[in-house]
């Protein structure tokens, strides 16, 4: 294998984004029943987590984060789901939630245009 995989029990820190997509979403008294179902399921695990309105992201213990990833997913049918898709990205490295969050917001600020008064925009050269 071109990488190494280490056990489900390492104590390795993992992030996880949990995206699911249950079909249908909820009923018609709860439009989100059973997207809520998943995220009961990752906020009881007690993992360091952060709800977004595409997803939420987890962190902690490798085999923590697999099986909460897991849990999440099974809980979405199990309140009433058809179907189920769940999209998953995953990063271990050196870096925490805080870092990487901290990280792009500096990167977003920089690349922000610096507003002039003065400024007026280029005109188009023609060829």
């Amino acid at each position: 294998l071109w990488y190494r995989l280490e056990p489900l029990t390492s104590p390795m820190s993992l992030i996880a984004d949990i995206q699911v997509v249950p079909s249908p979403t909820g009923t018609e008294a709860d439009c989100f029943k059973h997207v809520n179902a998943a995220i009961a399921v990752i906020t009881a695990s007690g993992l360091k987590h952060s709800v977004g309105a595409l997803g939420t992201t987890v962190e902690g213990r490798a085999d923590a984060v697999w099986r909460v990833a897991r849990e999440a997913f099974d809980a979405c049918l199990k309140s009433g789901a058809e179907k189920e898709l769940m999209y998953l990205k995953l990063y271990r490295g050196d870096h925490t939630v805080s870092e990487l969050e901290e990280s792009g917001a500096a990167a977003a600020a920089a690349a922000r245009p610096v507003a002039r008064p003065d400024h007026r925009p280029a005109a188009a050269s023609r060829a």
